[in-house]
């Protein structure tokens, strides 16, 4: 199915508040089995609802904990490569894009060492504005928010309700809702990757 269920979603809950939790807890708390909360879980990774395990560490009972917030504008077509290099750097924490190409950055370092960490990283960018504040604390506190989750056609984006077709590639799993958008995809990934391939 497409569209996750409310089990669906409180084992996501659960998950968000203690990803610890084992499957025989989650299950006493939704009603349903271990094996079936290890099938839904497996469910969710394989669709990419859940990207992956994390810890929440207190990094004020840390030595190295300087927190420095980045904000930097750039030019929206140079968005995705500052993004992607950002992404790329081990001691940024958490990012945040804007639509007005603007990118936020939870990095642990010192003003000092974030200029020149930063500025490596994003050589040949122009960036149109550059701002660098100490953070005095993170509260990390992830919400799922209270909409529910859908998958969608990876060619016509409209909601997958039933069956969905994947396509696998070596870089992701993708998800179709019938067997014409599957076509249409299959021939317009062809056409990309002949592209990119400059062939």
């Amino acid at each position: 199915m497409g569209t996750l269920d409310d089990i669906d979603m409180q084992i996501l809950q659960l998950l968000v508040e203690d990803s610890q939790q084992t499957y025989g807890e989650i299950g006493e708390q939704v009603d349903l089995s271990p094996p079936a909360v290890s099938n839904r879980i497996s469910r969710l990774r394989e669709r990419g609802v859940i990207r992956r395990f994390t810890v929440d560490v207190d990094r004020s009972m840390l030595t190295e904990a300087n927190a420095t917030l980045l904000e930097i504008q750039v030019r929206p077509d140079d968005i995705d490569s500052v993004v992607d290099a950002l992404r790329e750097l081990h001691k940024v924490e958490c990012l945040i894009q804007t639509f007005d190409a603007r990118v936020t950055a939870l990095v642990h370092l010192s003003g000092t060492e974030l200029r020149e960490y930063v500025g490596d990283a994003l050589e040949g960018h122009t960036l149109l504005s550059y701002e660098v504040q100490n953070v005095a604390e993170v509260d990390w506190n992830p919400q799922l928010g209270t909409t529910g989750f859908e998958v969608t056609c990876a060619e016509c984006k409209k909601s997958i309700h039933g069956e969905e077709v994947t396509i696998e590639t070596d870089e992701r799993t993708y998800y179709l809702c019938c067997s014409s958008c599957e076509s249409l995809f299959r021939d317009r990934y062809e056409r990309l990757s002949q592209a990119s391939d400059g062939s």
